[in-house]
């Protein structure tokens, strides 16, 4: 056990109790009357030890009195420092309450109000005297009761309170606040401080952001389906169509034009208002009339003219291009000249015409020159696949003019000189001497026959599908003999089940490899063979021709390249093996997936 130390105050009285008890010891009666002898003497001996008792017994009370008088003096100084403390800490804590920016509210966990500072009566418009006694869920929107309420209970369960509500002041106006709060002991009570903070304009700015950002979604996804819809055509006209519809779909328009650069002048292709078409198209103007709204747009920027009616340069010089245009522009009072721009080079413009002055904002105009990028990328795509069509047809035509003459045409010259022969025979000579250059006139005629229907069956895009692969090479097969007297084996399967695609490679595969055989080889015997076995259809053409070197070189002949990228858009595996004096044979394979 702890041994207990004795006070000091204790270790005193029982000091003063052994001196008294000593004193009273040497004083007593008994001693004196032994050292003392006679009454008289011991009378005066009694009175001078009461007073020297009552003097030491004096003394000894005062010392210790004096003690605990120091001692009391020291504790009561101590009580009245901290006393001081505590008044000087409630002081700070008090004025802190007052000083705090943010609303301080004191509560019963009921919700009433106790205590609010001043940053609190301002935000709501209360005063000190009059928000006290106020329910919390006063200063709270009605939609947010029954989240507070469950949070206010779970603070009596020692939980932090935290939320976001709108607010409403005393005059009804609606703020956001975010609302932090604990328990904490007031008065002796468990009570609520609640720490509210105006976050409107942090509210704001997130709105602000999300409708910048959903702005931004919607900027993009428009993109993309214009992008979509310019891209899903290579038509040109109908590609102008569209650009003039996407335009109108986000930014409302009077009349628009697309403007096309040719020869030095801008000319209307593509017109969307109340002008004709034929009207619309008959506007070209030079880029030196349209003067300094051209200039700026190929420099790649947006031209906004916000009032054709004013007074500035630019309006000026839109008048004046509207009055070598001609027709009524009267009503046009806003204008946007839009860049289009493709390969580094303006190759037109996109004329915007609204009926109401400032009707475009700078926002509009980056949204509309977006747009006009990608429709200038698809013009220029789509133009360039015109061209490219246009190119192929005249080289077809020329490829079949060609064909006709080296066949059909020698062949139908030969049969007028034969039937010539013939009927000079006839005449001559009679039917026998004439038998036989009908004979040969009719050989000629089924030879043109022939190859008649081998270019017309390549004319026929859907003769393929129709009549099959197995027809196609035969007919190809019998085309070459017709025209170069040279017999082709043939060895087929039945029609293979492949897609259209497949048997289109296939047939144009086998037709310039045949084509190659008799034209460059110089081949005798030409042998074509069609498998299909176990999802596999293997085509081979073989030749007895010069042959030549598969790794080499042969700049303007395309056959090989054409034929190994129509191999790799079906799939397919081309073998071609040969040598110089061992002839040529080309091997495809095509794998179908199972179910073709």
């Amino acid at each position: 056990m702890k041994r207990l130390k004795p006070s000091r105050s204790s270790l005193r009285v029982a000091i003063l109790c052994a001196l008294v008890a000593s004193l009273q010891i040497l004083l007593s009666r008994w001693l004196i009357t032994i050292l003392v002898p006679g009454p008289d003497r011991r009378l005066v001996v009694e009175t001078v030890e009461q007073l020297t008792f009552l003097i030491v017994i004096t003394l000894l009370l005062y010392f210790l009195v004096r003690g605990e008088l120091r001692a009391h003096a020291r504790t009561e100084n101590a009580l009245h420092t901290s006393e001081e403390q505590l008044n000087e800490s409630e002081e700070q804590q008090r004025d802190i309450f007052d000083a705090t920016a943010n609303g301080l509210i004191i509560s019963d966990l009921d919700g009433r109000i106790v205590k609010a500072n001043p940053a609190a009566c301002a935000m709501y418009g209360q005063s000190p005297e009059g928000i006290v006694g106020l329910l919390l869920t006063t200063f709270i929107h009605p939609t947010y009761h029954a989240r507070f309420a469950m949070l206010l209970e779970s603070v009596e369960a020692g939980e932090p309170l935290v939320m976001q509500a709108e607010a409403l002041r005393q005059d009804g106006t609606s703020f956001h606040i975010e609302i932090q709060g604990s328990s904490f002991s007031y008065d002796g009570q468990p009570h609520l401080l609640a720490v509210a903070r105006d976050v409107t304009e942090h509210v704001r700015a997130q709105h602000l952001l999300e409708q910048r950002v959903e702005k931004r979604t919607e900027v993009l996804t428009t993109l993309l389906r214009v992008s979509q819809q310019m891209t899903s055509t290579l038509d040109f006209e109908e590609l102008l169509e569209r650009v003039l519809t996407e335009m109108e779909r986000i930014i409302e328009y009077a009349a628009a034009s697309i403007l096309i650069l040719e020869d030095g002048q801008l000319r209307t292709v593509c017109h969307n208002g109340p002008a004709s078409q034929e009207t619309a198209a008959r506007r070209r103007l030079s880029v030196e009339q349209w003067g300094e709204l051209w200039a700026t747009m190929t420099k790649g920027e947006t031209l906004i003219v916000g009032d054709t009616q004013a007074d500035t340069p630019l309006a000026q010089t839109y008048r004046q291009v509207a009055r070598y245009l001609g027709g009524d522009f009267s009503t046009v009072r806003t204008w946007m000249g839009i860049p289009l721009i493709a390969g580094g080079h303006t190759i037109g413009a996109l004329s915007i015409e609204h009926d109401q002055p400032h009707a475009y904002t700078s926002s509009q105009a980056a949204m509309a020159l977006a747009i006009a990028n990608q429709a200038a990328i698809a013009m220029e795509n789509a133009r360039l696949y015109r061209q490219a069509r246009r190119l192929a047809v005249m080289e077809e035509r020329q490829r079949l003019a060609r064909e006709l003459h080296d066949s059909v045409s020698q062949a139908l010259y030969s049969i007028a000189l034969g039937t010539h022969t013939a009927l000079a025979l006839l005449e001559r000579e009679g039917p026998v001497r004439a038998a036989k250059p009908l004979e040969y006139v009719l050989s000629l005629a089924d030879a043109a026959l022939a190859e008649m229907r081998a270019l017309i069956f390549e004319l026929h895009p859907d003769a393929l599908e129709k009549e099959g692969l197995v027809a196609a090479l035969s007919r190809h097969a019998e085309a070459i003999l017709a025209r170069y007297h040279l017999a082709v084996e043939t060895v087929f399967c039945e029609e293979p089940s492949a897609p259209l695609d497949v048997k289109e490679a296939l047939y144009r595969i086998a037709v310039e490899s045949m084509n190659n055989a008799v034209k460059h080889a110089q081949a005798t015997r030409i042998s074509l063979r069609l498998r299909a076995q176990d999802g596999i259809i293997t085509l081979e053409v073989h030749d007895d021709g010069l042959g030549f070197d598969p790794q080499g070189e042969y700049p303007g002949h395309l056959g090989l390249h054409s034929m190994r990228e129509r191999a790799d858009q079906i799939g397919a595996a081309l073998e071609i093996e040969s040598a110089p004096g061992r002839g040529t044979q080309v091997r495809v394979r095509v794998y179908l997936p199972s179910g073709t």
